[in-house]
């Protein structure tokens, strides 16, 4: 009998879930209310929603279906069936079509998500282009419908995204044909394709999906999560009435013909962030959301003040998509700025999904490469990484893993502060830990990596030996290229982190750090290193002292010194004088940037290896 039930269990519990909705349709129509269940084509339903009944309370126990059941929209706010506010609180998964996005696909995975982290709701981040859906329809289709039944038996809601990022436009013709084409689409898909020759990859790929899952009730659909460079922030309205809102709507119509009330929630321009655009023009759906995404090291109160635009004039918002690292996906984790997110959030009620559960080296993935796709009950503290944790408490409710409110920064160089907890030793984790200085004895690069555009990877970055422990590289300069964008930039968001406000740091007199670089390396030129501090919510630079780009000789200059393993350096010693009268008030900073690039004059040849190493302030 056990071995038939673990066999069986998706077919079980899908029968559950559709007899469970059977019977909430059912209760409704004997009680003469409106009955709220999921739509079909078959059998269409009054979308009337009831009022919140302080006598129908949400159900506290058993799966978050069961405690919710079919979801709808009231007074702006997502609601369970009985007219209940609800917050739904969950996970994206990683792009689909690659191995550290699919990995989570399994039942001990979806196992963990459901009952140790507790999650309500799963977001299948389907990407059109970037070798996702568009060149492989048929497998990453079966991807989606893989996660639809893992979420599904669980008794979880699941969300289907339709994934654009780059061109950016969803009516583009990359998306717009998206999947046409396979003849090896399931029969069902290719029966409405054929007889709606008219219609786009979309409008077929939600259609299909619609018929197919709306009576399970749990199925929520994001036709395009992040519309982006169509317009600009003034012209924000014209681009969702001229341009996204007639894309939307062509999605609903099809959607609509399946599952008439099914949540369907609409991305606006700007990757999600202008969600106030619609107020003048809304969607005509009772049951329709907008796309909200930020991420915790790039956005701040500009954007918590369109989202408030937003609620303020009727919109139901849900966000779909957003970290704890900057906008890039790496860099951080932003704990500081995470949780002020959070708390916006849970004010307002606001369900979300947090990016992502990728497998991946980089800062918004919950989980490290190594992680196991089958793990025993719960993941290892070891396979889960810093913003994991992060996302995983918060989806919980309970405390943040090693923070505490009333941290008080360590302002000598020795002491290291781990995500807001000095207790920690920090882990063997590159990238999720803040040192001050950076030193790099823990033998990993204590969060530095490649900032924005650097022509640095991250996967160059390694822990060698100047003098000590260092962080490494290997760069070649071309003497006629001097710009930022041609050097190596790396970037080290963790002084959020850390509380040091720099603002209230009249202490500080001066930056310091050693390079170390390569003998022989050069035959001509210099190189300059620009130390640079990016406020939080400003696109400014600004940068630290007033001789701030550092000349570096890596000809003639610098003191010759030989490592241990028998190489020869040329170590530089900076120290900058710091005035933070130079600073905006308050200003809190959100990065910390060294950018190593030629001198615009006098341009090095220079190709080997760069040290750097004791990163920090000095103190009064």
């Amino acid at each position: 009998m056990f071995n038939f039930l673990r066999k069986n269990k998706q077919k079980l519990l899908v029968l559950l879930m559709i007899m469970t909705t059977s019977i909430v349709f059912f209760t409704a129509c004997e009680n003469d209310e409106p009955a709220v269940s999921p739509g079909n084509g078959d059998n269409p339903q009054d979308t009337t929603s009831p009022s919140p009944d302080p006598n129908n309370p949400t159900v506290s126990d058993g799966t978050p279906f069961e405690r919710y059941g079919i979801l709808q929209i009231l007074n702006g706010q997502l609601c369970d069936e009985r007219g209940n506010p609800v917050q739904l609180k969950g996970m994206s998964s990683f792009g689909l079509q690659w191995s550290d996005g699919y990995w989570v696909l399994t039942d001990e995975a979806f196992d963990v998500l459901a009952n140790d982290w507790e999650c309500d709701i799963i977001r299948l981040a389907m990407y059109v282009t970037e070798g996702g859906y568009r060149d492989n329809p048929s497998l990453i289709l079966e991807r989606v419908e893989r996660g639809i039944e893992l979420a599904t038996v669980r008794g979880l809601y699941v969300m289907i995204d339709w994934h654009v990022l780059t061109p950016g436009n969803p009516n583009d013709e990359l998306y717009l044909t998206a999947g046409l084409d396979d003849p090896n689409m399931p029969a069902e898909f290719l029966t409405i394709r054929d007889a709606n020759p008219s219609w786009t990859g979309p409008q077929v790929f939600f259609a299909y999906l619609a018929q197919k899952y709306a009576h399970q009730g749990n199925v929520l659909y994001e036709t395009a999560n992040e519309p982006n460079r169509i317009g600009n922030f003034g012209a924000r309205f014209d681009v969702w009435t001229n341009e996204l809102k007639p894309y939307h709507e062509s999605i609903i119509e099809v959607i609509r013909e399946h599952d008439k009330a099914g949540i369907i929630i609409c991305g606006t321009d700007n990757w999600s962030q202008f969600v106030d655009a619609p107020i003048e023009d809304p969607l005509d759906d009772p049951n329709v959301m907008y796309a909200m995404h930020f991420y915790a090291g790039t956005h701040d109160d500009w954007l918590r003040d369109i989202t408030d635009n937003a609620l303020n004039n009727g919109l139901a918002v849900f966000v779909t998509e957003w970290g704890a690292s900057t906008a890039s996906g790496d860099g951080g984790p932003y704990i500081y700025s995470a949780i002020e997110w959070n708390t916006f959030m849970n004010d307002r009620n606001l369900s979300w999904a947090a990016w992502s559960m990728a497998q991946k080296y980089e800062i918004s993935a919950a989980f490290n490469h190594t992680t196991s796709p089958y793990p025993d009950g719960a993941w290892e503290d070891s396979e889960v990484s810093i913003a994991g944790r992060f996302y995983r408490a918060m989806i919980k409710g309970d405390p943040v893993p090693m923070y505490t409110e009333d941290l008080e920064v360590a302002k000598t160089p020795s002491e290291a502060v781990h995500n807001g907890d000095v207790s920690h030793l920090p882990p063997d984790d590159p990238g999720n830990f803040i040192s001050l200085p950076f030193t790099f004895e823990s033998g990993t690069r204590e969060g530095w990596g490649k900032e924005g555009g650097s022509k640095i990877e991250l996967s160059a970055l390694f822990i060698g030996v100047a003098e000590t422990q260092a962080l490494g590289f290997h760069f070649t300069f071309t003497p006629d290229e001097s710009r930022w964008e041609d050097g190596a930039r790396l970037g080290s968001p963790h002084f959020p982190n850390s509380g040091l406000n720099l603002a209230q740091s009249e202490d500080i007199t001066a930056f310091t750090m050693e390079v170390f670089v390569e003998d022989g390396a050069a035959s001509k030129g210099l190189l300059r290193l620009a130390t640079v501090i990016v406020p939080d919510g400003s696109p400014y630079w600004f940068e630290v002292g007033e001789n701030d780009r550092f000349a570096i000789d890596p000809v003639n200059g610098g003191e010759l010194i030989t490592n241990p393993n028998g190489l020869i350096l040329r170590k530089f010693t900076i120290n900058i004088p710091f005035s933070i009268s130079d600073y905006p008030t308050e200003m809190r900073p959100r990065n910390f940037v060294l950018a190593l690039y030629n001198d615009e004059d006098d341009g090095s040849d220079f190709s080997g290896l760069i040290f750097y190493d004791n990163i920090g302030f000095v103190f009064d």
